[in-house]
């Protein structure tokens, strides 16, 4: 809703410098905190504490370095609007909060406490959509503004409940952790894989700066409704179905089943529906339904993959963002990028390794019966937006 809300029909300037600026304040989150971080302490991994408080420090420092770099990005690839700077400082202390808030949420996560993990934004965000809402009819810039102000108010909000009703809390963040298991081969793959993991997906996000007027918000909104999807299941539902203690694959691998083949179904109909009637919405939707299939199949997997398979052995999901990565920059070179093979290259991104694993993890029979309608409807559904 507070998508649609910030967009409000017509993707503009202002929503276009949202979807790319949120892009590089989360970055050093979700490749720090949540690639290296938290499998570091769900491992308990020890003598790595030093490495760990550098890794928490490192992630607000980089987010305020992020949304600078991406406002000069911006600013030189597209036209910025009026408040753009103010907004700049704006996005570099969200992403400062955003930092705090997920470093808090994760460690409860560890400690089998779920919840904040998937509600860490939601305070910022009802705010977010009230703001919006109480300035429907202002000016982009104004509406963007007073976004920003009302998710920084919500994080700080939602950061001081979890310390007050946590008091331990942040000196269980940075303690050493108890149990004691030689891994250090293992932690270091764990940041690489997602510098690698984030960095093609960055990769993918600055070349759409450059495509035509608001490609990027339509870009941005099918990736925020994917990426929020599949948080909430795998922050949420997965942790419960593949954890230390699991003994069986099946309830995860139902999950993926009924999830993957629903989401396709509607999917397919809402690209018909769309193509039929004409309505851009309803193909959007449908590009959203078979992302967030791959998605959580990816997801899935990946989950799986870490209790049965040796750390070296996923390399192949490395090199296959990269491949993605590298085959969308050439195209973006050689002035060949379209907004239609950039949706493709952003589930490439999951569809790929969700296949790879499948065949890793001998469930290749269900990846390539997830990958070939989730392509099919993405590529009938993004020809039909018909935007390049």
């Amino acid at each position: 809703m507070q998508l649609l809300l910030l967009v409000n029909g017509t993707p503009s300037s202002e929503s276009d410098a949202y979807f790319y600026l949120i892009t590089w304040a989360q970055l050093p989150t979700q490749i720090i905190l949540s690639g290296f971080v938290y499998p570091t302490w769900l491992s308990s991994v020890s003598g790595v504490r030093r490495k760990l408080m550098i890794a928490i420090a490192a992630a607000p420092i980089l987010a305020v370095a992020g949304v600078a770099a991406a406002g000069f990005i911006f600013s030189n690839l597209s036209r910025p609007h009026d408040q753009f700077v103010v907004q700049l400082a704006l996005f570099a202390f969200l992403g400062v909060l955003l930092s705090a808030g997920w470093t808090f949420a994760l460690r409860l996560s560890v400690e089998g406490d779920t919840s904040w993990a998937s509600a860490v934004t939601l305070c910022s965000n009802v705010l977010s959509c009230g703001a919006l809402l109480a300035l429907l009819e202002a000016p982009q810039a104004d509406r963007l503004s007073a976004m920003l102000i009302a998710q920084i108010v919500g994080m700080v909000a939602t950061i001081s409940f979890i310390l007050c009703r946590d008091r331990g809390l942040l000196t269980r963040v940075f303690a050493e952790p108890q149990t004691s298991r030689p891994a250090q081969t293992r932690v270091d793959w764990y940041l690489a894989q997602s510098i690698i993991g984030y960095g093609s997906l960055l990769v993918l996000q600055t070349t759409s700066v450059a495509l035509a007027p608001a490609a990027l918000s339509v870009l941005g909104l099918i990736g925020r409704f994917v990426s929020g999807l599949n948080m909430v299941v795998t922050n949420a539902v997965i942790p419960r179905l593949v954890h230390s203690g699991t003994t069986s694959d099946r309830p995860a691998l139902t999950l993926v089943k009924w999830t993957a083949f629903s989401m396709l179904g509607t999917g397919l109909l809402l690209a018909l529906f769309g193509a039929w009637t004409g309505t851009q919405l309803a193909v959007q939707a449908a590009v959203v339904c078979a992302w967030f299939a791959c998605a959580i199949t990816n997801s899935t997997f990946k989950r799986l993959a870490v209790r049965s398979i040796e750390p070296r052995a996923a390399a192949i999901v490395s090199i296959l963002n990269l491949a993605t990565a590298t085959v969308v920059g050439v195209l973006f070179g050689t002035g060949l990028l379209s907004l239609e093979i950039l949706i493709l290259a952003y589930v490439a991104m999951d569809l790929l390794p969700a296949i790879a694993l499948g065949f890793l993890l001998r469930r290749w029979i269900l990846a390539i019966a997830i990958a070939v309608p989730s392509t099919a409807v993405v590529l009938f559904a993004s020809v039909a937006l018909q935007i390049s």
